[in-house]
């Protein structure tokens, strides 16, 4: 899988709770500078080689050259430095200290065991999303959604937070002592302040009631603070650390190949996940990133803590911080057709919203996924970029009986103008026109609907019906046209 911005993270899989996670692909050429003040003597050997010895052998299952509690002591010394120096440059004070634990693989197998149910969440919403995804063309038709799904929770590969235990850890392998171990810490860290200031149990995983696009909104918040404060501590206090442009942070290329710390499992999600799923993956660090660098850029009153008192409601004012403040542009209420129970033996399954997120990699084909997450200054007169500007909001029905593998999807949008209904609707052609399942719905070359019309085209095993009223357009598609009916009624 591709990832914008450079090979240098492999984050989030879009977890559920209770971990945020950051997983990172480190390409290091620095991993033996140490952090001043790390390096003191153990049994008189240097700190870089003991601690490598120890890490080392963990990740072989040997004899450590220190005993665990040595080795914990040190981790636990170098986590209440950076604590401190995280506490001055993200200006929040620690209410009480953090409690760590230094994990090697085998260890953190045994914990994400112990989560697992809480990580796979509701396999029966995952498939829906799944096969509304495949409908648009998101992800490919072949996808096991629910491989991908429990795939998500193997382990992290360099370090986490758990805001439900209270606890971070970084993996032994990671090594504290390193330069990048230590920006995982000051990451994870701040993810601790949060918490103790701001509940992110409350704030990104207890959201019952909220859509999909408001949580990855908020968790973009949570995220771009914490890749902010560990750009902020890195500046201040990092050492031989690489920074790359519009301020992220950036680990130093070598020859090493990029999947050299993923765990098998790790490589095996990487090779198997569609692109649009890496590239939201590291929405809520990217864009989160912008989004609060703009807030401080902008200097707005209490700018580090509003977005955590009020947070943004839709991944458009994390794309667009100006409708966020000093103007916040909430969405606009619509509503996807209900599904009659029990017609024609399909079951509503899925009521979710795709937002300008989920709008933009929607429009985008299969080469231009990977830009969805470019700065500004780099999209240039990008149609998927262009087409899911002016969101104004969405909600999407899908109905479905797995055993005939019959469905029907219904997806209600709203946008700020006409001109960008019709924009929209353009760019949403030009999509389905790139996949092999809509060849033969475009045989007949029939036109768009203009303002006020509704299109039709059926093909085999597939119908798609578009209609346009002003600044709304209604997307439905089905494996039976009879099916509209219902949704007409």
């Amino acid at each position: 899988m591709n990832y914008p911005l450079g090979p240098s993270c492999f984050r989030e899989p879009v977890l559920q709770r209770p971990i945020i996670l950051r997983l990172t692909t480190p390409i290091l050429a620095c991993l033996a500078v140490l952090w001043a003040g790390a390096g003191n003597a153990l049994h008189g050997q240097s700190a870089e080689s003991d601690l490598a010895d120890i890490l080392t052998s963990w990740s072989q299952g040997n004899q450590p050259a220190l005993t665990r509690g040595e080795a914990e002591a040190v981790y636990r010394d170098v986590v209440e430095t950076i604590s401190q120096q995280v506490v001055k440059t993200r200006e929040l004070p620690l209410k009480h200290a953090v409690e760590t634990r230094l994990m090697s693989d085998p260890e953190v197998v045994g914990w994400v065991e112990t989560q697992r149910e809480k990580l796979i969440g509701d396999e029966d919403e995952a498939l829906a999303d799944g096969l509304a995804s495949k409908a648009l063309g998101v992800i490919p038709e072949d996808t096991d959604v629910l491989l991908l799904m429990r795939m998500r929770t193997v382990p992290p590969i360099a370090g986490f937070y758990d805001p439900e235990s209270k606890f971070l850890s970084v993996l032994t392998k990671t090594d504290p002592l390193s330069p990048f171990g230590q920006q995982v810490l000051a990451h994870e860290i701040t993810h601790a302040l949060q918490d103790q200031h701001f509940d992110l149990n409350a704030m990104v995983y207890e959201t019952d009631g909220l859509n999909a696009d408001t949580k990855l909104a908020r968790r973009a918040v949570v995220e771009g603070d914490a890749e902010l404060s560990e750009n902020e501590w890195q500046e201040a206090f990092g050492r031989s650390m690489a920074m790359a442009g519009g301020g992220r942070s950036a680990l130093a290329e070598s020859s090493l190949p990029a999947d050299m710390w993923l765990a098998p499992e790790f490589r095996t999600f990487k090779a198997s996940a569609p692109p649009s799923m890496g590239v939201t993956s590291y929405f809520p660090y990217s864009a989160g990133l912008e989004f609060m660098a703009h807030l401080k850029q902008e200097n707005f009153p209490f700018w580090r803590m509003l977005p955590f008192r009020v947070p943004p409601q839709s991944t458009e004012q994390i794309l667009h911080p100006e409708k966020y403040y000093p103007r916040m542009e909430a969405p606009r209420p619509v509503s996807a057709p209900s599904w009659p129970e029990g017609r024609h033996g399909l079951t509503e399954r899925y009521r979710d919203t795709w937002g300008e997120w989920g709008i933009r990699l929607t429009l985008s084909l299969p080469g231009e996924v990977n830009q969805a997450l470019l700065p500004e200054a780099m999209r240039g007169n990008s149609a998927a970029f262009r087409g899911a500007a002016g969101w104004g909001g969405d909600e999407m029905m899908l109905a479905h009986d797995e055993k005939r593998e019959a469905w029907v999807l219904a997806w209600a949008t709203v946008w700020d103008s006409e001109d960008d209904a019709a924009e929209f609707l353009e760019m949403l052609e030009r999509r389905f026109r790139s996949l092999s399942a809509f060849e033969k719905l475009w045989s007949a070359g029939r036109p768009m609907p203009a303002d006020g019309e509704t299109a039709v085209w059926s093909g085999e095993g597939r119908t798609l019906r578009l209609r346009r009223a002003g600044d709304a357009v209604d997307v439905w598609m089905a494996t039976d046209p009879v099916y509209f009916d219902a949704l007409e009624q």
